[in-house]
C-alpha cells in the first residue's frame, strides 16, 4: 500500500514538473519576434544595372504590430550613410530618427503603435557604385517598452 502511495505521488510530481516546465518552454518573452509582430517578412531586390532600379534596390523588412504599445526602437543596420542609408516607415509614413549615435544606426522615440500598424524598414543604396548582391543585414534591433530594453531575436 505505501509503495503504490508512493509511485502514485512521485508520477503526480513528475507530471506537474512536465506540464510546468512544458508551460515555461512555451510562453513568449519581450525577447520574441513573435510577442511584438504578429507577422515578419524580410525581402532584398537587388540592383539591377538595365533596369537601373536604384530606388527599389535594397532589403525591406515588413512588420505587423500585434498589440498596441508605446516603445523606443533601435535598430544597427551595415548602412555607412555615405553610399547607403536607412529609412523607417509606420504605415507609409517616413519617421524621423532623434538620434543616430552609439552602436545603435537609428533610433525612434516614443512611438505609439496599435495592433495592426505596418512597420517598415528599407535599408538601400544612395547610387550605383556600392551595390552588391547580398543587400542589408539588421546587427541589433532593440525595443525599449519602459520596463526594459530587448533585444528582439529572429529580426536579421
Amino acid at each position: 500500500m505505501k509503495r503504490k502511495l508512493f509511485r502514485m505521488m512521485a508520477v503526480m510530481l513528475a507530471t506537474i514538473l512536465c506540464v510546468t516546465m512544458f508551460a515555461a518552454c512555451t510562453k513568449e518573452s519581450k525577447s520574441d519576434k513573435e510577442y511584438w509582430f504578429s507577422s515578419y517578412e524580410s525581402k532584398f531586390v537587388a540592383y539591377d544595372e538595365k533596369t537601373n532600379n536604384i530606388n527599389e534596390a535594397g532589403t525591406y523588412w515588413n512588420m505587423t504590430v500585434k498589440k498596441d504599445c508605446t516603445v523606443t526602437l533601435s535598430v544597427s543596420v551595415d548602412v555607412d550613410f555615405a553610399f547607403s542609408a536607412l529609412y523607417f516607415y509606420v504605415n507609409g509614413e517616413q519617421i524621423r530618427s532623434e538620434v543616430e549615435t552609439d552602436i545603435y544606426s537609428l533610433v525612434y522615440k516614443d512611438l505609439k503603435l496599435k495592433k495592426g500598424d505596418n512597420l517598415k524598414l528599407h535599408a538601400f543604396w544612395v547610387n550605383s557604385l556600392k551595390t552588391d548582391d547580398k543587400g542589408f543585414e539588421i546587427a541589433v534591433f532593440c525595443i525599449d517598452d519602459g520596463t526594459g530594453n530587448y533585444i528582439v531575436e529572429g529580426i536579421k
